[in-house]
């Protein structure tokens, strides 16, 4: 029947605008309650070292006087992570070491396929003490350059292929000229919550214009009768 075929697919239709994203709530996190949880600490060129786990605090300590080196994400935040752009990188981190020369740095550094690298912007800095950081992951947080250079923005494009393709994720852990002790804990990427997008506003535009259009049908079918 053709009011049983438009009731159903308004119904799909607006089910389907209101269905949120098999990712939206989907979110990588490590606590380090028993351990490093396969985190290394070092450069994308060098993984080999793996952080110092504090049972006290249950916490991911280094102390290390390597430029530019930090915190290595685990092979759960790497791969194909496009579900994420829109999303959020979060972590607790502290720094006893602290240098007012190094503060224009970025603080996490996103490396993808072909040796592609992003930096995110400066602003936030750590502190003595243990301090939430939270990173937008969309192109217009991230530029191009080096760890002290700003090269140029990074394209939505370049950010997608990135994203697409991460091979190494880093903390960076270097805010002196000296030796760093750092903290790190509560480390959380988390995808994007799930806003509808244009495309799914449209269709539940749709389906509600279809809805509207048959109740009005029936209403005259009745009238008539």
């Amino acid at each position: 029947m053709r009011h049983t075929f438009l009731a159903s697919i308004a119904s799909l239709v607006i089910a389907g605008g209101l269905a949120p994203a098999a990712h939206a709530a989907a979110m990588i996190t490590s606590t380090f309650d028993t351990g490093a949880e396969g985190w290394k600490f070092g450069s994308p060129d060098f993984r080999n070292q793996t952080p110092d786990w504090d049972p006290a605090t249950q916490s991911l300590t280094k102390s290390s006087g390597v430029a530019a080196w930090g915190y290595l994400a685990s092979d759960a935040y790497l791969g194909d992570k496009s579900d994420y752009i829109g999303g959020t990188f979060s972590f607790d981190f502290a720094s006893a070491t602290l240098d007012p020369r190094y503060l224009n740095r970025p603080f996490l550094v996103l490396h993808g396929a072909n040796n592609k690298t992003i930096y995110a912007d400066w602003g936030p800095t750590p502190t003595r003490d243990l301090s939430r950081f939270t990173f937008d992951l969309t192109a217009a947080n991230f530029y191009k350059g080096t760890t002290t250079e700003v090269a140029g923005p990074v394209s939505t494009a370049e950010f997608a292929a990135i994203m697409s393709n991460l091979k190494v994720i880093e903390i960076f852990a270097d805010w002196s000229g000296n030796v760093d002790s750092t903290r790190l804990d509560n480390v959380a990427m988390a995808a994007n919550t799930g806003v509808p997008e244009p495309a799914t506003w449209a269709l539940m535009i749709m389906g509600f214009g279809l809805t509207g259009a048959l109740i009005r049908q029936r209403r005259g079918v009745l009238a008539r009768a």
